[in-house]
């Protein structure tokens, strides 16, 4: 889904059919795999890069605000879960005003 995500047309129909949450979900159960955390955050930045501003809130709700901060304090070291976890949220916040309540504790 990293790759697909890189598509506008594919990324909407991936948010459409809840990859989002489905995304969300798998980066959450197996948070200590790194490489599951590297391209979940890749694809969070990607489908917020080609979302609609308002539609990028929505993201929060479905997970990945959460799924993006488990991961960057999972793996604190790692530098391309940092970037593209930051990223995502920074997109995220920087273009919405909802999902903020979803960022966990000490997240």
């Amino acid at each position: 889904l990293l790759n697909l995500s890189s598509d506008k047309d594919t990324a909407a129909a991936i948010a459409r059919d809840g990859g989002i949450r489905a995304v969300a979900t798998a980066m959450l159960d197996h948070s200590y795999d790194l490489g599951m955390q590297r391209h979940g955050c890749g694809f969070l930045l990607n489908m917020a890069a080609l979302a609609p501003c308002a539609q990028r809130g929505k993201m929060g709700s479905e997970g990945g605000v959460r799924a993006a901060a488990v991961a960057m304090a999972a793996h604190r070291g790692d530098r391309t879960v940092q970037i593209r976890g930051l990223s995502f949220l920074a997109s995220v916040a920087t273009r919405s005003t909802s999902g903020a309540g979803d960022v966990p504790a000490g997240g």
